[in-house]
Protein backbone atom coordinates (compact mmCIF):
# COMPACT_ATOMS: atom_id res chain seq x y z
CA UNK A 1 0.00 0.00 0.00
CA UNK A 2 2.69 2.19 0.97
CA UNK A 3 4.67 1.68 -2.63
CA UNK A 4 1.40 2.48 -4.65
CA UNK A 5 0.84 6.02 -2.51
CA UNK A 6 4.50 6.66 -3.62
CA UNK A 7 4.51 5.92 -7.13
CA UNK A 8 0.80 6.07 -7.99
CA UNK A 9 -1.27 8.51 -5.54
CA UNK A 10 1.71 11.35 -5.50
CA UNK A 11 2.01 11.70 -9.16
CA UNK A 12 -1.79 11.66 -9.34
CA UNK A 13 -1.84 14.01 -6.86
CA UNK A 14 0.44 16.39 -8.26
CA UNK A 15 -0.76 16.27 -11.82
CA UNK A 16 -4.31 17.14 -9.88
CA UNK A 17 -2.14 20.18 -8.17
CA UNK A 18 -1.27 21.92 -11.55
CA UNK A 19 -5.04 23.92 -10.61
CA UNK A 20 -3.39 24.01 -6.84
CA UNK A 21 -6.32 21.66 -5.80
CA UNK A 22 -6.19 17.79 -4.45
CA UNK A 23 -9.71 16.14 -5.59
CA UNK A 24 -12.02 14.19 -2.83
CA UNK A 25 -13.64 11.03 -3.73
CA UNK A 26 -16.89 13.01 -4.92
CA UNK A 27 -14.64 15.04 -7.22
CA UNK A 28 -15.42 18.18 -5.86
CA UNK A 29 -12.49 20.63 -5.16
CA UNK A 30 -10.58 19.98 -1.53
CA UNK A 31 -8.33 21.67 0.53
CA UNK A 32 -5.01 23.28 -1.46
CA UNK A 33 -1.93 22.08 -1.17
CA UNK A 34 1.15 22.67 -2.22
CA UNK A 35 5.27 22.31 -1.23
CA UNK A 36 7.50 25.60 -1.90
CA UNK A 37 11.07 26.97 -0.96
CA UNK A 38 9.94 29.72 1.76
CA UNK A 39 10.36 33.10 -0.02
CA UNK A 40 9.43 36.39 0.64
CA UNK A 41 8.35 38.01 -2.58
CA UNK A 42 10.79 38.75 -5.71
CA UNK A 43 13.73 39.08 -2.75
CA UNK A 44 13.70 34.99 -2.25
CA UNK A 45 17.22 35.14 -3.57
CA UNK A 46 18.13 37.57 -0.28
CA UNK A 47 15.86 37.30 2.39
CA UNK A 48 14.63 33.59 2.39
CA UNK A 49 17.80 31.69 2.30
CA UNK A 50 19.81 31.17 6.22
CA UNK A 51 23.66 32.43 6.50
CA UNK A 52 24.66 29.18 4.30
CA UNK A 53 23.02 30.28 1.42
CA UNK A 54 20.06 27.53 1.96
CA UNK A 55 16.19 28.16 2.02
CA UNK A 56 13.65 25.88 3.91
CA UNK A 57 11.03 23.92 2.58
CA UNK A 58 7.69 24.70 3.61
CA UNK A 59 4.23 22.99 2.92
CA UNK A 60 1.79 25.49 2.59
CA UNK A 61 -2.19 24.42 2.84
CA UNK A 62 -4.55 26.83 2.08
CA UNK A 63 -7.82 25.94 3.93
CA UNK A 64 -9.77 28.99 2.13
CA UNK A 65 -8.46 31.88 0.67
CA UNK A 66 -8.15 33.65 3.85
CA UNK A 67 -7.05 30.57 6.06
CA UNK A 68 -3.41 29.19 5.57
CA UNK A 69 -0.90 26.72 7.66
CA UNK A 70 2.11 26.67 6.93
CA UNK A 71 4.51 23.22 7.97
CA UNK A 72 7.98 23.33 8.22
CA UNK A 73 9.79 20.15 7.08
CA UNK A 74 13.03 20.79 8.83
CA UNK A 75 14.46 20.63 5.12
CA UNK A 76 17.16 23.35 4.01
CA UNK A 77 18.72 22.99 0.52
CA UNK A 78 20.26 25.82 -1.78
CA UNK A 79 17.68 27.15 -4.29
CA UNK A 80 19.63 25.43 -7.22
CA UNK A 81 18.82 22.30 -5.66
CA UNK A 82 14.71 22.37 -5.94
CA UNK A 83 12.33 21.90 -8.37
CA UNK A 84 9.40 24.48 -7.83
CA UNK A 85 7.62 23.09 -11.45
CA UNK A 86 7.83 19.13 -9.73
CA UNK A 87 7.72 20.30 -5.69
CA UNK A 88 11.17 17.90 -5.58
CA UNK A 89 14.45 18.32 -4.26
CA UNK A 90 17.16 17.56 -7.40
CA UNK A 91 20.65 16.63 -8.14
CA UNK A 92 21.41 16.98 -4.27
CA UNK A 93 23.62 14.57 -2.49
CA UNK A 94 20.42 13.61 0.07
CA UNK A 95 17.99 13.97 -2.78
CA UNK A 96 16.11 10.75 -2.24
CA UNK A 97 16.49 11.21 1.78
CA UNK A 98 14.71 14.82 1.70
CA UNK A 99 11.87 13.77 -0.98
CA UNK A 100 10.85 10.64 1.00
CA UNK A 101 10.53 12.71 4.38
CA UNK A 102 8.79 15.26 2.48
CA UNK A 103 6.45 13.10 0.87
CA UNK A 104 5.99 11.15 3.88
CA UNK A 105 5.16 14.58 5.70
CA UNK A 106 2.34 15.39 3.04
CA UNK A 107 1.11 11.90 3.34
CA UNK A 108 0.47 12.23 6.74
CA UNK A 109 -1.42 15.39 6.33
CA UNK A 110 -3.64 13.92 3.50
CA UNK A 111 -4.64 10.83 5.91
CA UNK A 112 -4.97 12.62 8.16
CA UNK A 113 -7.80 14.92 6.20
CA UNK A 114 -9.23 11.69 5.09
CA UNK A 115 -9.24 10.20 8.89
CA UNK A 116 -11.40 13.27 10.02
CA UNK A 117 -14.23 13.38 7.04
CA UNK A 118 -14.84 9.59 8.17
CA UNK A 119 -15.29 10.38 11.96
CA UNK A 120 -17.17 13.88 10.79
CA UNK A 121 -14.31 16.08 12.51
CA UNK A 122 -13.30 19.28 10.95
CA UNK A 123 -9.66 19.73 9.92
CA UNK A 124 -8.44 22.29 10.81
CA UNK A 125 -4.85 24.16 11.43
CA UNK A 126 -5.34 22.94 15.47
CA UNK A 127 -5.90 19.22 14.06
CA UNK A 128 -3.13 19.57 12.10
CA UNK A 129 -1.24 20.93 15.41
CA UNK A 130 -2.17 18.07 17.66
CA UNK A 131 -0.93 15.86 15.01
CA UNK A 132 2.43 16.80 14.56
CA UNK A 133 2.86 18.32 18.47
CA UNK A 134 1.16 14.95 19.54
CA UNK A 135 0.64 12.47 16.89
CA UNK A 136 -2.58 11.66 19.00
CA UNK A 137 -5.52 12.91 17.24
CA UNK A 138 -7.16 9.79 16.11
CA UNK A 139 -6.39 7.62 18.95
CA UNK A 140 -9.30 6.40 20.24
CA UNK A 141 -9.50 5.66 23.96
CA UNK A 142 -11.71 3.19 24.08
CA UNK A 143 -9.54 0.97 22.21
CA UNK A 144 -6.49 1.82 24.31
CA UNK A 145 -8.69 0.89 27.51
CA UNK A 146 -9.68 -2.37 26.14
CA UNK A 147 -6.22 -3.44 24.92
CA UNK A 148 -4.84 -2.55 28.34
CA UNK A 149 -7.66 -4.15 30.21
CA UNK A 150 -6.99 -7.40 27.84
CA UNK A 151 -3.06 -6.79 28.86
CA UNK A 152 -2.88 -6.09 32.37
CA UNK A 153 -5.99 -7.12 34.51
CA UNK A 154 -5.78 -10.78 35.57
CA UNK A 155 -8.34 -10.97 38.32
CA UNK A 156 -11.52 -12.26 36.92
CA UNK A 157 -14.12 -9.97 39.34
CA UNK A 158 -11.43 -6.75 38.71
CA UNK A 159 -11.84 -7.42 34.92
CA UNK A 160 -15.50 -8.35 34.93
CA UNK A 161 -15.71 -4.74 36.87
CA UNK A 162 -13.92 -2.69 34.37
CA UNK A 163 -15.21 -4.66 31.62
CA UNK A 164 -18.51 -3.09 32.66
CA UNK A 165 -17.34 0.34 32.84
CA UNK A 166 -15.70 0.07 29.05
CA UNK A 167 -19.44 -1.53 27.97
CA UNK A 168 -21.11 2.17 29.28
CA UNK A 169 -18.62 4.39 27.83
CA UNK A 170 -19.00 2.31 24.38
CA UNK A 171 -22.77 3.08 25.02
CA UNK A 172 -22.35 6.63 25.49
CA UNK A 173 -20.03 6.86 22.95
CA UNK A 174 -17.74 4.23 20.89
CA UNK A 175 -15.00 6.25 19.23
CA UNK A 176 -13.67 9.09 21.96
CA UNK A 177 -10.62 10.25 20.65
CA UNK A 178 -7.98 11.55 23.45
CA UNK A 179 -8.08 15.28 22.31
CA UNK A 180 -12.05 14.46 23.26
CA UNK A 181 -11.06 13.96 26.98
CA UNK A 182 -12.10 16.99 28.76
CA UNK A 183 -13.98 17.88 31.89
CA UNK A 184 -16.81 18.70 29.54
CA UNK A 185 -17.17 15.17 28.48
CA UNK A 186 -16.92 13.64 31.69
CA UNK A 187 -19.52 15.62 33.05
CA UNK A 188 -21.39 14.60 30.28
CA UNK A 189 -20.97 10.65 31.18
CA UNK A 190 -21.59 11.29 34.54
CA UNK A 191 -25.30 13.02 33.50
CA UNK A 192 -25.37 9.55 31.15
CA UNK A 193 -25.05 7.06 34.27
CA UNK A 194 -27.39 9.38 36.25
CA UNK A 195 -29.96 8.84 33.50
CA UNK A 196 -29.53 5.31 33.31
CA UNK A 197 -30.86 5.11 36.90
CA UNK A 198 -27.15 4.35 38.19
CA UNK A 199 -26.91 4.51 42.06
CA UNK A 200 -24.16 7.18 43.35
CA UNK A 201 -22.14 4.67 44.50
CA UNK A 202 -21.94 2.71 41.44
CA UNK A 203 -21.09 5.84 39.35
CA UNK A 204 -18.44 6.74 41.07
CA UNK A 205 -17.36 3.13 40.74
CA UNK A 206 -17.33 3.68 36.42
CA UNK A 207 -15.12 7.15 37.08
CA UNK A 208 -12.43 5.65 38.98
CA UNK A 209 -12.15 3.04 36.21
CA UNK A 210 -12.41 5.73 33.55
CA UNK A 211 -9.61 8.05 35.34
CA UNK A 212 -7.59 4.74 36.40
CA UNK A 213 -6.75 4.29 32.84
CA UNK A 214 -6.57 8.02 31.64
CA UNK A 215 -3.62 8.25 34.26
CA UNK A 216 -1.65 4.65 32.73
CA UNK A 217 -2.02 6.56 29.44
CA UNK A 218 -0.42 9.81 30.33
CA UNK A 219 2.14 7.50 32.84
CA UNK A 220 2.93 5.37 29.83
CA UNK A 221 3.54 8.06 27.49
CA UNK A 222 0.87 7.33 25.66
CA UNK A 223 -1.05 10.70 25.93
CA UNK A 224 1.25 13.55 26.60
CA UNK A 225 -0.75 16.13 28.50
CA UNK A 226 0.35 18.52 30.65
CA UNK A 227 -1.61 17.39 34.22
CA UNK A 228 -2.69 20.93 34.46
CA UNK A 229 -5.36 19.53 31.84
CA UNK A 230 -6.24 16.28 33.16
CA UNK A 231 -9.68 15.47 32.40
CA UNK A 232 -10.93 14.90 36.04
CA UNK A 233 -9.12 17.94 37.03
CA UNK A 234 -12.17 20.27 38.68
CA UNK A 235 -14.50 17.23 38.65
CA UNK A 236 -15.25 16.28 42.16
CA UNK A 237 -17.43 12.98 43.05
CA UNK A 238 -19.86 13.17 45.70
CA UNK A 239 -19.08 11.53 49.36
CA UNK A 240 -21.64 8.79 49.37
CA UNK A 241 -23.13 7.11 52.66
CA UNK A 242 -24.39 3.94 52.30
CA UNK A 243 -26.75 2.63 55.18
CA UNK A 244 -27.13 -1.20 54.68
CA UNK A 245 -29.28 -3.26 57.58
CA UNK A 246 -27.90 -6.11 59.03
CA UNK A 247 -29.59 -9.40 58.52
CA UNK A 248 -30.72 -11.31 62.55
CA UNK A 249 -29.87 -14.71 63.46
CA UNK A 250 -33.13 -16.08 62.35
CA UNK A 251 -33.60 -14.09 59.04
CA UNK A 252 -30.09 -15.93 58.40
CA UNK A 253 -31.29 -19.15 59.39
CA UNK A 254 -34.59 -18.68 57.28
CA UNK A 255 -32.25 -18.74 53.59
CA UNK A 256 -30.38 -21.50 55.02
CA UNK A 257 -33.28 -23.69 55.88
CA UNK A 258 -35.68 -22.91 52.79
CA UNK A 259 -36.00 -25.11 50.32
CA UNK A 260 -35.09 -24.05 46.50
CA UNK A 261 -36.12 -25.51 43.10
CA UNK A 262 -32.39 -26.07 42.22
CA UNK A 263 -29.03 -27.29 43.20
CA UNK A 264 -27.37 -24.00 41.88
CA UNK A 265 -29.36 -21.67 43.93
CA UNK A 266 -29.30 -24.17 47.50
CA UNK A 267 -25.17 -23.14 46.65
CA UNK A 268 -25.30 -19.50 46.34
CA UNK A 269 -27.39 -19.83 49.60
CA UNK A 270 -24.99 -21.37 51.03
CA UNK A 271 -22.19 -19.45 50.23
CA UNK A 272 -24.17 -16.36 51.09
CA UNK A 273 -24.45 -17.60 54.62
CA UNK A 274 -21.24 -18.96 55.00
CA UNK A 275 -20.25 -15.22 54.14
CA UNK A 276 -22.66 -13.95 56.88
CA UNK A 277 -21.15 -16.72 59.34
CA UNK A 278 -17.38 -15.96 58.43
CA UNK A 279 -17.68 -11.98 57.57
CA UNK A 280 -15.26 -13.14 54.48
CA UNK A 281 -16.21 -10.51 50.84
CA UNK A 282 -18.49 -12.65 48.73
CA UNK A 283 -15.76 -11.43 45.97
CA UNK A 284 -13.46 -13.74 48.26
CA UNK A 285 -15.83 -16.84 48.33
CA UNK A 286 -14.13 -17.99 45.24
CA UNK A 287 -10.40 -18.42 46.94
CA UNK A 288 -12.17 -20.49 49.71
CA UNK A 289 -10.94 -23.85 49.35
CA UNK A 290 -10.39 -27.05 51.46
CA UNK A 291 -6.56 -26.52 51.93
CA UNK A 292 -8.15 -23.10 53.50
CA UNK A 293 -9.11 -25.43 57.17
CA UNK A 294 -6.60 -26.35 59.31
CA UNK A 295 -8.89 -27.95 61.85
CA UNK A 296 -12.09 -25.32 63.38
CA UNK A 297 -9.91 -22.85 61.73
CA UNK A 298 -10.80 -21.00 58.49
CA UNK A 299 -7.04 -19.06 57.13
CA UNK A 300 -7.40 -16.89 54.27
CA UNK A 301 -4.19 -15.29 52.56
CA UNK A 302 -3.66 -11.82 51.64
CA UNK A 303 -4.73 -11.40 47.82
CA UNK A 304 -2.69 -9.36 45.35
CA UNK A 305 -5.21 -7.96 43.30
CA UNK A 306 -8.08 -6.63 45.29
CA UNK A 307 -5.43 -6.01 48.13
CA UNK A 308 -7.37 -7.91 50.64
CA UNK A 309 -5.36 -8.35 53.78
CA UNK A 310 -5.17 -12.10 54.95
CA UNK A 311 -7.60 -13.39 58.30
CA UNK A 312 -8.39 -16.53 59.98
CA UNK A 313 -11.55 -17.60 61.46
CA UNK A 314 -12.47 -19.56 64.05
CA UNK A 315 -15.14 -21.92 62.89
Amino acid sequence: MSLFLYYVFIPILIHFRKNGYSINKTGKRNLYIFIDMAHIGKQFAVKGLNKSGEGLIQIYINFTRTCRKVISTGVYVEPKYWDSQKSTIIKHPLALKYNFLIDNMKLSILKLENDSKDLNIDFTAELIDDHLNTGIPFKVFNEYYKKELDNTVSDPGTYKDQLKTLQHFNSFNPKIRFLDLNLKLIKEFDKYLHDLGHAQVTINCHHKNIKKYINLSIKMGYYPIDISKHPYLGFKLPNTKSDRPFLSYEQIMAIYLAQYPTFRLRRVADRFVFACCTGIKVSDLSRVTPDKFDGKMLKMEPNKFTKTSGCAVIL
